[in-house]
């Protein structure tokens, strides 16, 4: 059967609704289609959900019936229509994950994901976590795009603590279809944030944002990260982080060049500057193609921090950690200062989330000590590399 997964599921539940309310007789396609989606795993939930909006859908078709037979004023029929295109929308978003997660079909492919992790003890402060989730899926854009939220099933830092999952985050999957929970994500640390998202991206220009689990985002954060990353084609981008680098140019026989030199900034950014070191609770953006074969496992040996491990990866590839300026910002204050705002965050952060259990960050730093916990010695002897002379390159 030459169609996608998406269109396969929602066929069949409307042949199912078909024979039960129509009384018609259409055993042998719902058997055809019972046997092409019994090839794949993990699909029940999807048939439960699509099945519920069809039949939503068919109940409100039924009640415009009634209206051009004069039962229903025009005004309620009116009403009827526009709840019929809200359920088609979740039903077209619904089949359009399903040929997502499963790489079939033609659909209104997201061209970006937010991608997060978390916790064992943040999952049972689901208040907190709620408030989180619903900031990454309420974004301010046309765009269609995923959140996806990886979730190991042992928590490595803590004897291998078992994840527990929330009824209500399950529910909140539900009743959300941008929300995926990866669950096929082994617990490599904080890199797991992006390390569990890059899966579901086939595309090299597609874009990555990870994020924090215990902060609340403004909703212009996905459609920011668009732009800027757009603008920048070999760049990262953030908005804080640690290890601020001037970018200092200058032609050689008709060749850009420049190097990059240690200096000072304040956040928020009045202008962009270079970071060896990306801070992901501010939000960090990348293009699916930043990432090769050696974004691996040895990788995530070499430190604890994802905010370190990345500056190195992004180095090691003549890459760049951008940290821009957002064109909204007014107060230019700067934070961790005596005269600035409190508490200091900047953009797109709007305000930290009461969780009574530390971030994975804050473990391994008081674990390991330092601000990054555990780091191997070729990653600070990368980093702390300013020899090295780039040739500037032109958009590819």
């Amino acid at each position: 059967m030459n169609i996608s997964i998406g269109n396969i599921i929602d066929r069949y539940t409307i042949c199912k609704l078909k024979s039960e309310r129509g009384k018609i007789d259409n055993s042998k396609e719902i058997n055809d289609l019972l046997f092409e989606i019994g090839k794949y795993d993990g699909i029940l939930d999807y048939i439960d959900q699509l099945y519920e909006i069809n039949g939503k859908i068919w109940d409100v078709e039924f009640d415009i019936g009634k209206g051009k037979g004069g039962v229903l004023s025009l005004e309620e029929v009116g009403k009827r229509v526009i709840e019929m295109r809200d359920l088609n929308n979740i039903r077209t978003t619904i089949k359009n994950k399903l040929d997502f997660l499963y790489k079939e079909g033609y659909s209104e492919k997201p061209s970006v994901i937010i991608s997060l992790t978390t916790v064992p003890e943040r999952l049972r402060c689901w208040v907190s976590l709620e408030k989180n989730l619903n900031s990454l899926l309420h974004q301010k854009t046309n765009k269609e795009y995923y959140v996806i939220f990886s979730i190991p099933y042992l928590y490595v830092m803590n004897d291998n603590e078992e994840y527990p999952i929330p009824s209500e985050l399950l529910e909140l999957a539900r009743n959300n279809p941008r929300l995926i929970i990866n669950r096929d994500a082994p617990d490599y640390g904080p890199i797991v944030k992006i390390f569990g998202g890059l899966k579901y991206l086939t595309d090299p220009n597609d874009i990555l944002i990870a994020c924090d689990d215990d902060h609340l985002y403004h909703e212009e954060m996905l459609e920011y990260h668009v732009k800027k990353i757009n603008e920048h084609f070999d760049c990262a981008i953030c908005f804080n982080g640690d290890y601020a680098l001037d970018k200092r140019e200058w032609i050689d026989n008709g060749i850009k060049k420049f190097v990059l030199r240690p200096t000072h900034m304040y956040f928020p950014a009045k202008h962009e500057y270079c970071l060896g070191i990306p801070g992901h609770w501010h939000t960090v953006s990348y293009k699916r193609k930043f990432f090769k074969e050696d974004f691996n496992e040895e990788l995530f040996s070499m430190a604890d921090g994802d905010d370190i491990l990345m500056g190195y990866y992004l180095k090691k590839h003549d890459l760049f950690a951008l940290c821009v300026v957002w064109d909204k910002e007014t107060d230019f204050r700067p934070i961790v200062d005596p005269s600035g705002p409190t508490p200091c965050y900047v953009f797109p952060i709007i305000e930290p989330l009461g969780f009574p259990v530390a971030a994975g960050g804050h473990i391994i730093r008081q674990k390991y000590g330092g601000n990054h916990g555990r780091v191997d010695p070729k990653i600070t002897e990368l980093l702390g590399d300013h020899s090295k002379i780039y040739i500037e390159k032109n958009e590819e």
